[in-house]
């Protein structure tokens, strides 16, 4: 069943809250989505809100500035303090949205992120990476994860990355005590949070996340293909 959402734009964001009865809350970030001329369609409503026991709350951003906008952390700080979460945040999104994600763990106290394919460099100083030319001829230096890692300490952080088309950017990821980072060799970048999704498992994967069970988590990916960056390639730095 398709979950109602209560919607808010401000600027070029749009909040969208799903409803739910427990004191947890998980922040939702959109991808880029498929349409340059409207606003990306929420994401991660149902496998986030455990059957209506968690709020959801989706954050999209029409500039696709991958947080670049002066906007994104006053916005997101006032939408979660209206909230008044008396539980625990965790964070999740899919490639620009996995940025997000992990920029919001800099900015309010999270639980746990999630990351699917986030982008440790691009823009005008990064032009090998060319995916996404219309947004990133847009943005400035710096774009990326790079300015804002390591994630604060106590943050359960778990980085994913499908090597069929993202192998540079899981590579450009410095190493870091405390942060999983699962590879999977068989997933491409687009595809990797739907894939885990479609096989029921994404929702597990949250739950785990949000419990701070490494290990149910690890058996999760592991059951889809992902394998422990440290497993695949073991040489320190790599």
């Amino acid at each position: 069943m398709r979950q109602a959402l209560t919607q808010s734009d401000s600027g070029n964001w749009r909040f969208s809250l799903s409803e739910g009865s427990g004191p947890d809350l998980v922040l939702a970030f959109s991808s880029v989505g498929h349409d340059p001329d409207q606003m990306p369609s929420p994401e991660f409503i149902t496998s986030g809100s455990q059957g209506g026991q968690r709020r959801v709350l989706s954050i999209a951003d029409r500039g696709r500035s991958w947080g670049q906008d002066p906007e994104f952390a006053p916005l997101l700080c006032r939408e979660v303090a209206a909230l008044n979460p008396r539980g625990r945040l965790l964070a999740a999104g899919s490639s620009m949205g996995a940025c997000l994600a992990l920029q919001a763990a800099a900015i309010l106290p999270l639980t746990a992120v999630l990351a699917f394919g986030p982008q440790w460099a691009l823009g005008p100083d990064h032009p090998e990476e060319t995916r996404w030319p219309l947004w990133q001829s847009r943005l400035r230096a710096g774009a990326g994860v790079r300015g804002i890692w390591p994630p604060p300490p106590g943050v359960y952080v778990t980085l994913m990355h499908g090597l069929q088309d993202d192998l540079a950017q899981a590579r450009a990821f410095p190493v870091r005590a405390g942060v999983d980072h699962l590879l999977f060799p068989g997933g491409s970048h687009s595809d990797l949070a739907q894939g885990l999704r479609s096989r029921g498992l994404l929702g597990g994967m949250i739950e785990a996340a949000m419990e701070g069970d490494r290990r149910r988590l690890m058996r999760l990916a592991s059951s889809a293909g992902g394998i422990s960056r440290r497993k695949l390639w073991p040489q320190p730095g790599v």
